[in-house]
């Protein structure tokens, strides 16, 4: 959701996983509704597919790609009266945002044997977003500002599970991720010392690592249920 940046639910869901972005997107807010305030233009492409590679291997992809650009227009007009004095001021918005995405997903799942199973998952993301605000108050000062945002994401997991009995098993889980986003912020012209710089610049780039061992223990008996397990995680 580009306009308005609510999460979804993958996104609330590994929300532990991802870095912060520092500079926020453009959200765009209206007095009307988007349908009314926005215009956007977008390709949309996605592709997936279940392989069965033999009777213990099996492989599911899934590649998909989006890009759009979202312009909005906004004029707003105030005229005040203080002391029969007439003060009018007005604030004249151009905004474009041009977001893209890429992301492939892949699922391998082996049966080593009649007992064991192997799953591995691995999520690859690459998302831009470029926005270039034009604002021009009081039809006289004109700023002009560009927010340019990347972000990556990689995720990859690995599971084996060993059926020891009927009702006892053990699995060991791998968990790796990573995620990286740097920003370029820039104001034209200068606020902080217009006479010496022509822009002013803000950058940051936040990164997230977690990578975690675990092993998990599952049994049961007539009348519970029970889980042991045991891991170590690092998280930078």
């Amino acid at each position: 959701d580009y306009f308005s940046y609510n999460p979804s639910a993958e996104q609330i869901k590994e929300v532990d996983f991802l870095a912060k972005k520092i500079i926020p997107e453009i959200i765009f807010q209206s007095e009307l509704d988007n349908k009314r305030a926005n215009k956007n233009s977008a390709w949309f492409a996605n592709y997936n597919n279940i392989f069965k590679i033999s009777n213990r291997l099996s492989l599911k992809t899934n590649l998909y790609y989006i890009h759009d650009k979202i312009t909005s227009t906004q004029f707003f007009e105030n005229n005040n009266f203080i002391d029969s004095q007439q003060i009018l001021t007005s604030d004249n918005y151009n905004i474009e945002k041009q977001p893209t995405q890429y992301r492939g997903d892949v699922e391998i799942k082996y049966n080593s044997s009649k007992n064991s199973l192997i799953e591995y998952k691995l999520k690859v993301s690459q998302e831009s977003i470029n926005t270039v605000t034009d604002v021009l108050q009081n039809k006289a000062t004109n700023y002009q500002t560009e927010l340019q945002t990347k972000d990556f994401k990689f995720k990859q997991s690995l599971l084996f599970t060993q059926k020891i009995s009927e009702k006892k098993a053990l699995q060991i889980l791998f968990n790796h991720s990573s995620n990286n986003i740097p920003q370029n912020y820039f104001l034209t012209p200068s606020v902080y010392d217009p006479l010496i710089y022509t822009s002013d610049n803000q950058f940051s780039n936040f990164r997230k690592n977690i990578a975690s061992v675990q092993s998990i223990f599952l049994g049961s008996t007539a009348k519970t249920k029970y889980t042991f397990s045991i891991g170590s995680s690092f998280e930078e």
